[in-house]
């Protein structure tokens, strides 16, 4: 159960609380120290639950990495014509190397890369789960590592940075967001946890138990449940609540000189803001709002209780993908679709 909770707490984008007097996320760090044969490898299980929105990301890298390196192309066809020309290039050609995002990370990594891991991850933040306290003993241990300082900051959301020649502008993360699950023996804590000065032991939640000595046959049985293939099932539907939670359309300032909203409104979900303005305008209405991207996949879904659908999309790609999806799933449902200043 700790195990989950320390996972789920890094896949909650959007959830925050004030802890004195500063916000914070769900993130939080946990240990679960026990001897030999006590059960706590059933925290390496839990990590799977984490799959489904990690490979979600990785698709999401792949497409980047591909629209960049066609730009990349443009890019140098531009800087070969220039000089062929004897111009300077159009320097708005030149594409910049998009973040990528790893919600789940190596506890094997340098400490320049965790920080980076940190950056790209933003406001969704990491998490970092190790059924072998030993791995990251090693890691920190190692001259590339020595991140345990980035641990105690991380988990007050207190700024980190760094600044090498090598990595050109200085890295600066404002906000921090990491989830640790850590499992090991006691002696190998002891490792871990040198001294109580430095305040790394203060910000777990530690739990621990005795070990049952009780035989347990491993041999296959007909009502046996692969746990790997468990908590990735439930995954996925962790993956469903993350998009949904996540955070895609806000109000900001320059809404308010063509749309219909106000300064109250500013950084408010436009959802939101649109349920409160039709409440004002009639408060018996029953309006549901929900916040999400919405993907080819998820139409059948979202709109199967709708009579009438209205298209309201920027992007050309995204109203074809919506009018399409509604004309093959919904050919009956009644569609208002436009251009431009339309709507």
């Amino acid at each position: 159960l700790l195990g989950s909770l320390n996972n789920c707490s890094a896949c909650l984008p959007g959830t925050r609380f004030i802890y004195k007097n500063a916000e914070h996320s769900t993130h939080f760090y946990s240990a679960v120290p026990a001897s030999a044969a006590a059960g706590k490898s059933a925290i390496g299980f839990t990590s799977y639950l984490m799959d489904a929105i990690q490979e979600h990301y990785d698709r999401l890298r792949r497409k980047q990495k591909k629209e960049f390196e066609k730009a990349q192309l443009v890019w140098e066809k531009e800087q070969h014509a220039a000089f062929r020309e004897k111009r300077c290039a159009d320097i708005n050609l030149k594409p910049e190397e998009p973040k990528y995002i790893y919600i789940k990370i190596s506890p094997t990594t340098s400490k320049s890369r965790l920080i980076e891991h940190l950056r790209d991850s933003g406001e969704l933040g990491c998490c970092m789960t190790s059924t072998e306290i030993g791995t990251l003993i090693s890691a920190i241990g190692q001259d590339y590592g020595k991140y345990t300082d980035i641990l105690c900051k991380a988990f007050h959301h207190e700024e980190i940075s760094s600044s090498y020649k090598v990595d050109g502008d200085p890295i600066i993360v404002h906000l921090p967001r990491l989830a640790l699950n850590l499992s090991g023996t006691q002696e190998q804590f002891i490792l871990f946890f040198i001294s109580l000065e430095d305040g790394l032991y203060s910000r777990f939640v530690i739990y621990t138990r005795e070990a049952e000595w009780i035989w347990e046959t491993c041999a296959p049985m007909d009502d046996q449940t692969d746990l790997r293939s468990y908590y990735r099932k439930l995954g996925e539907q962790l993956l469903e609540m993350h998009l949904h939670l996540l955070d895609f359309d806000e109000v900001d300032l320059t809404n308010l000189n063509r749309q219909y909203y106000f300064l109250r409104h500013i950084g408010m979900k436009k959802t939101e803001a649109l349920k409160e303005i039709l409440l004002d305008i009639n408060p018996y209405l029953d309006i549901q709002t929900d916040c999400r991207k919405v993907k080819g996949e998820d139409i059948p879904r979202l709109f199967q209780k709708d009579k009438y659908i209205c298209e309201a999309f920027d992007r050309a790609e995204q109203k074809a993908m919506l009018v399409n999806g509604i004309r093959e799933y919904f050919p009956d449902k009644v569609l208002v679709a436009g251009n431009g200043m339309a709507g």
